[in-house]
């Protein structure tokens, strides 16, 4: 007769499990021991970490400045500074250090994971997931898109009225040149590419689309597998697109320099340092098989050639990020231009803020052409192009017309002599008031009396910033009205803070100017006709003798509300031209770029609205640039 088992009880009140007394008994030795040696292990590290601590690694650019941020707002209060001081201790522990580099490796190598940014692709690719943009919802990252372009067509402008030709040159993602190695599932959303350079190009920018010029390369010929820059091929490429895109390219038998392309270019490893794999650990782990890399000679004497970076004499600079700085891409370009190019680009820094320190360097004066390096994921990643408001606003006064002075609404005071640290309200002009492409051709213009005191100006133009700096001894600043859907005549609101604590500022002298210069006469008023449903007013054929026309448009029925308006060029009944905004009740202002087909004197310029009347009551013809 067999014994039964007796029958053990596992879960207990409220259904906690328990687990039998045998099972533990034979165990709690192993237990203790397993307790006392992670003590250790965690008690030894501590004391290697603190006597023997790793050095901190140098930040540079960007990220210097977050981790100064990071410092100088860390409190005891809210917890910010034990969170500081636990990633300092960590970001120094040499035992963390000398573990997690092979163990990093090591999951790379054999599982292909990586953690953190990094994005481990197929066969050994690394990728940078912010850049990818799989997270960004479609229309936002569209309207931040064309925010960005804006502020570059802003800055093309400016600099265009100090006689200076701008060429923005973007650089398409890793993550779409080599998206075929991507993980399953992420979407980069490859028309990001295109529609910066059509954009730029539709707000008047000139740009260089090395997606055509890279056509038809292999990825791996365009960036490095573990790392996140271009190839030396891929500079060369670039180079030669530029060139030619400035109409600079000087045929290879007349330049003073020749090319010599070696059979190999070290690869690099920056993004799985990144991952977590000490320098010298990743260096021996990455094998491309050799890439060419092209080196720029001296044709008489064989020597590197193209060393000097002339920036305070060079007719050609180039400004950007780390793509362009501690490369080859400015010696490749001045081989194919057959001359000097100064190179400006910073190592983790951002076009913009570098555009700033070329005007340093050369006294404020901008060389006559200006390369503007642009990655396309600094469109998108962050803050776009966060250093570009002091260069639009501090660039030398452009022509300008003026259009109307700016009316303070009742509750703003005109004069605030009480500006302090914290930003405060100065002023609001309503909606519809203004109607323009939000590319830079309008600006706002303030002027003081007192000008001993740097003021920042904060200009909000619905749900988006930018802050820009009036500085002491200034009495004007010229702030050019960026946004991406200005054409239905957002509200423009105005705040001010004074850095050093105290600063007066006049709003009373506020007024909108046109960037550019009156052409002919002002054209007199014209009624709109219905045709078809479609109330039409023909402009003169003056009109289309600029690059832009100001509007003055009346809708006269208050019942009616803001409207839809439209500027078109037509040949016939076919549109090859138009630009839409809304005219409220009254009076609107309009400033609008005319497109190619607009300039055509075979074509009929035209302001047309559905099934309302509206009044042109009078405008004129636009030249931008200096004259």
């Amino acid at each position: 007769m067999s014994t039964a088992t007796p029958h053990v009880k596992l879960v207990g009140p409220d259904d906690v499990i328990l687990v039998p007394e045998d099972a533990t008994g034979g165990r709690r030795a192993l237990a203790w021991f397993t307790l006392v040696l992670f003590l250790g292990v965690c008690v030894g590290t501590l004391a290697i970490d603190l006597a023997w601590p790793a050095p901190r690694q140098v930040a540079i650019g960007a990220e210097f400045e977050r981790e100064r941020q990071l410092e100088a707002n860390a409190r005891f209060s809210d917890g910010t500074l034990a969170a500081h001081t636990e990633r300092e201790m960590r970001m120094t522990s040499r035992v963390r250090r000398e573990v997690a580099s092979p163990y990093a490796l090591w999951l790379y190598q054999k599982l292909g994971y990586t953690h953190g940014e990094i994005l481990a692709g197929k066969h050994g690719w690394l990728f940078m997931h912010g850049r990818t943009a799989a997270g960004s919802r479609t229309a936002a990252l569209r309207l931040q898109l064309d925010l960005a372009l804006s502020h570059l067509a802003a800055l093309a402008r400016r600099l265009e009225d100090a006689g200076t030709r701008l060429m923005v040159m973007p650089i398409p993602r890793k993550e779409v040149v080599a998206s075929e190695f991507l993980p399953g599932g992420i979407d980069v959303k490859p028309w990001v590419e295109s529609r910066t350079v059509e954009g730029l190009r539709e707000r008047g920018v000139e740009v260089v689309d090395l997606s055509a010029a890279w056509a038809g390369r292999p990825a791996a010929e365009l960036y490095h597998l573990a790392g996140s820059h271009w190839t030396s091929e891929a500079e060369w490429l670039a180079a030669r697109a530029l060139a030619r895109a400035l109409d600079r390219e000087v045929d290879p038998a007349q330049r003073s320099t020749q090319l010599n392309v070696q059979p190999v270019s070290p690869p690099e490893w920056d993004l799985l340092t990144m991952a977590g794999v000490d320098v010298h650990v990743a260096r021996a782990a990455v094998d491309t098989g050799g890439l060419p890399f092209h080196q720029v000679l001296d044709r008489s004497s064989g020597r590197p050639a193209m060393l000097d970076n002339p920036q305070a004499t060079a007719q050609i600079a180039v400004v950007g990020t780390s793509f362009t700085a501690e490369r080859g891409f400015t010696r490749l370009l001045s081989h194919v231009v057959d001359e000097q190019v100064a190179k400006s680009s910073e190592l983790g820094g951002e076009p913009s803020k570098s555009l700033v320190s070329l005007l340093a360097a050369r006294a404020g004066v901008p060389p006559p052409i200006v390369v503007f390096e642009l990655p396309i994921h600094m469109l998108f990643a962050g803050t776009p192009l966060p250093g570009i408001d002091a260069l639009t606003a501090q660039l030398p006064p452009p022509p300008r017309v003026e259009l109307a002075p700016l009316r303070l609404p009742p509750g703003p005071k005109e004069a605030l002599t009480q500006l302090g640290q914290a930003r405060v309200f100065a002023a609001s002009w309503p909606a519809e008031l203004l109607a323009h492409d939000g590319w830079g051709d309008v600006l706002l213009r303030l002027r003081r009396t007192s000008s001993e005191h740097e003021v920042h100006i904060h200009l909000r133009i619905e749900s988006h910033w930018r802050v820009y700096t009036w500085r002491a001894g200034e009495s004007e600043l010229w702030l050019p009205i960026v946004g991406a859907n200005t054409l239905d005549a957002p509200e423009l609101n105005l705040f001010a803070s004074a850095p050093a604590g105290r600063a007066s500022l006049e709003l009373s002298n506020a007024e909108l100017v046109a960037r550019g210069s009156q052409l002919g006469e002002e054209f007199p008023q014209s009624v709109a006709k219905q045709i078809g449903g479609v109330w039409r007013a023909k402009l003169p054929e003056s009109a289309a003798g600029g690059d832009a026309l100001f509007l003055r448009i009346v809708q006269p029925d208050p019942k009616a509300g803001p409207v839809r308006v439209r500027l078109v060029a037509r040949r016939g009944e076919q549109v090859w031209f138009a630009r839409e905004f809304r005219a409220r009740t009254g009076e609107t202002m309009a400033v609008l770029d005319l497109g190619p087909a607009a300039r055509t004197p075979d074509f009929q310029l035209a302001v047309e609205c559905d099934e309302r009347r509206i009044v042109v009551k009078s405008g004129f013809a636009l030249r931008h640039g200096p004259q």
